[in-house]
């Protein structure tokens, strides 16, 4: 406000306006033709002094791309013309500390929150752009909205625009009718996938970005990708906008360096490193091959000193009384079938890592086929054509042996054709299914199993195990398959670890005796990533083969 009032003092003609959160200083700069509409103005957005030219005509025959060479033809002008004075007052602005500039002072606005939701929402009231890490199940969303309802109320935004898992975009609208009080308020939704498949998708989020927007990114470890597309097209919207909030339960899925994408969508300012290359020479160790691999970290005091001016975290275990959970994990022989191809791929694996160079052997070769060996072990065998053969399965009779099918229960599975597989084992009438191939019926189907009139929720943990609210009434989950991410695991826990469960969790693995089963468990029993190991053995052929013939 300070800087956009110097400017207004130093530039003859040129005048203050306010309207709805939004400050802005406009120039005496006309186009001089009739039925031509011109506006100048400067403008501070995500923390930038930005100087907008905006021609439009009233007649429909003239050509938009004239209108466009107009304005910024005369935005060239006026930068030449102001230069000292932009440089000046811009360069006087930064002398401020960031975590002042980026200060806030909304009045916090709530109704039937509790008390973590209430001490949250007061701390994100207080700065432009925040990160709030929390637990599943500690209620992230309704924070997330009153935040939005607060500003809104405060005349700082009139919209919202949330990207989020294209999965949850559902349960996300359900939570803003439950808990916004405002119609006024507008809020679009874009899925956090379509933003990199869809170039509909994100050239109508560059259309309707504008500072009286407010960004929320849930499950910002989703864009964690410095290179990613999406990443970087989300990062682009961001950049139009003051008021943002990045939330998740996982903040850091592999390691620290996770932080640097979701801080950058905030402000590119906050960790003092520009670029990913910066942030990689401050804060990280590499190494290996071709000296890409992250190997160590460093300054990590420093980094966290940079960071915890924005960001806001609620543990579960400080603001829940949850019941308890216990976990039982069950086994079974493969079939005749599966042996066959599961040695035959490990060999195929084995004879790869020996005849490869150890500069030409990549990570993704080694996951592949550890992919193909976990198909196995669930009962899928992928030709090389790409078709998919079922070749057996004992897991139903850990089933029938161990679990308490007169029990509602969650079933979460890896793969798609494991869900099949399910659903015909358990009767068609009696599950629902929770997956990407039915969108638009999965959120009735969800309705269904709460209301207890199915018995069986069986979802892929990609669609099922993020951002969904109404499970926590069940309290029996299976991983008929888990995931090589400590992080989906999780998340899918959390689905029934959370506010409204009052029964004691059963949590149930049902697994082979194949090596691969027990290394994915292993892992995630330490909070790890599959992936991160067959990182760290990737530049020791010795100890890679030793790892590859032990599962």
């Amino acid at each position: 406000m300070n800087t956009l009032i110097d400017i207004k003092n130093r530039i003859k003609g040129s005048k203050l306006w306010t309207q709805g959160g939004i400050t802005r200083v406009y120039l005496p700069y006309r186009i001089n033709r009739q039925n031509i509409r011109t506006d100048c103005y400067f403008e501070i957005i995500n923390d930038k002094l930005e100087l907008l030219v905006k021609v439009r005509s009233l007649l429909w025959n003239v050509n938009p791309n004239w209108c466009d060479l107009q304005a910024e033809a005369l935005k060239e002008n006026i930068q030449k013309q102001y230069y000292e004075i932009i440089h000046d007052c811009e360069k006087k602005r930064r002398k401020v500390p960031l975590h002042i500039r980026l200060r806030d002072d909304t009045e916090p606005v709530s109704q039937g929150s509790m008390p973590h939701q209430v001490a949250a929402l007061k701390f994100l009231c207080s700065m432009k752009v925040s990160a709030y890490f929390g637990d599943t199940g500690v209620g992230k969303t309704k924070v997330a909205i009153d935040l939005a309802t607060s500003r809104f109320v405060a005349g700082k935004i009139r919209k919202v625009m949330v990207f989020c898992p294209v999965s949850t975009i559902e349960n996300f609208k359900i939570e803003v009718n439950l808990f916004s009080r405002f119609p006024k308020l507008v809020w679009q939704y874009f899925g956090i996938e379509s933003m990199s498949m869809s170039d509909a998708t994100y050239l109508e989020a560059l259309n309707e970005i504008n500072n009286a927007t407010m960004i929320i990114i849930d499950e910002s470890h989703l864009v964690k990708g410095v290179r990613a597309v999406r990443s970087e097209r989300i990062k682009e919207v961001c950049d139009r906008c003051t008021y943002k909030l990045v939330m998740t339960g996982t903040p850091t899925t592999d390691n620290v360096h996770d932080l640097y994408m979701q801080y950058s969508m905030l402000s590119e300012l906050i960790t003092e490193c520009k670029s990913w290359v910066k942030f990689a020479e401050q804060f990280l160790i590499l190494g290996g091959w071709d000296s890409e691999q992250i190997v160590g970290h460093k300054n990590l005091e420093y980094l966290a000193s940079l960071i915890e001016p924005y960001t806001y975290q609620t543990l579960k275990k400080e603001c829940l009384s949850l019941p308890e959970k216990s976990f039982q994990t069950f086994t079974c022989r493969l079939t005749a079938n599966q042996e066959h191809y599961y040695f035959h791929l490990k060999r195929k694996l084995l004879e790869i890592i020996e005849d490869t160079k150890d500069d030409n052997l990549r990570s993704e070769t080694v996951f592949l086929y550890l992919t193909r060996l976990q198909q196995v072990t669930c009962g899928y065998i992928r030709h090389e054509d790409g078709t998919f053969e079922y070749i057996g399965t004992n897991k139903f009779d850990l089933i029938d042996h161990y679990i308490d099918i007169h029990k509602q229960t969650i079933f979460f599975c890896k793969y798609i054709f494991e869900v099949d597989l399910l659903i015909e084992y358990l009767g068609a009438e009696n599950c629902v299914e929770f997956t990407g191939r039915n969108r638009t019926s999965r959120y009735e189907n969800l309705k269904l199993f709460s209301e207890g009139k199915k018995s069986y929720f069986v979802a892929t943990m990609s669609s099922g195990g993020t951002g969904l609210n109404g499970l926590q009434h069940c309290n029996q989950l299976v991983f008929f398959s888990n995931s090589f991410k400590y992080s989906e695991r999780k998340h899918s826990i959390g689905r029934i670890d959370r506010e409204g469960q009052k029964n004691q969790m059963s949590i149930i693995d049902l697994i082979t005796s194949a090596g691969i089963d027990w290394k994915i468990m292993k892992n995630l029993s330490r909070k790890r990533d599959l992936s991160d190991e067959i990182r760290r053995l990737i530049d020791d052929k010795i100890k890679l083969r030793e790892y590859i013939q032990s599962i």
